[in-house]
């Protein structure tokens, strides 16, 4: 939905450029979403292991293991956003707009990896309700701050990534 909303409005207010930055993106964005998809579904299939075994020095070590992991995936992105953009064959003319975007989009990476890594310790230990109210109101806080104001449309690939980051 993130990018969706990014792309409908860097699509109506910036123009075409802004539109295939965002859209250029796209598939390494994919993938660092299924990292945080997997880092949910690993991290709750081993603490709930661990949680109902009561081994709590074993939960406490996956949680940080999973936290470490998220962090390191979140530099590696922030290092590598040119050199992915270069192998996916990004156009020389958006691929400055598209960094942009990526770098912006890694930046918030952090956030929804440890949204994804709590999700899954507050679904291994029975609550599901949290994780819910908390993916609805960041996608809803996206999808409405996500607008540029009227001065900001030339900036138009950074400031779709600026304003979806808070909501990750």
């Amino acid at each position: 939905i993130y990018n969706i909303a990014d792309s409908m409005i860097a699509g109506k207010f910036a123009g075409e450029d802004a539109l295939a930055a965002v859209g250029a993106s796209y598939p390494i964005t994919v993938i660092f979403m299924a990292f945080a998809v997997g880092m949910n579904l690993g991290t709750s299939v081993i603490v709930s292991r661990l949680f109902g075994a009561g081994d709590r020095k074993g939960v406490r070590r996956a949680v940080t293991t999973a936290f470490v992991a998220s962090g390191a995936l979140t530099l590696f992105g922030c290092m590598a956003c040119r050199s992915m953009m270069l192998w996916i064959r990004t156009p020389e003319d958006i691929l400055a707009d598209g960094e942009l975007y990526l770098k912006i989009y890694v930046f918030g990476l952090l956030f929804l990896m440890l949204y994804n890594v709590c999700t899954g310790i507050c679904t291994a230990l029975g609550d599901s309700k949290t994780p819910l109210y908390f993916l609805l109101g960041s996608s809803a806080g996206n999808i409405f701050s996500s607008e540029p104001a009227p001065d900001c449309h030339s900036a138009a690939p950074l400031s779709q990534g600026e304003s979806a980051v808070p909501s990750r």
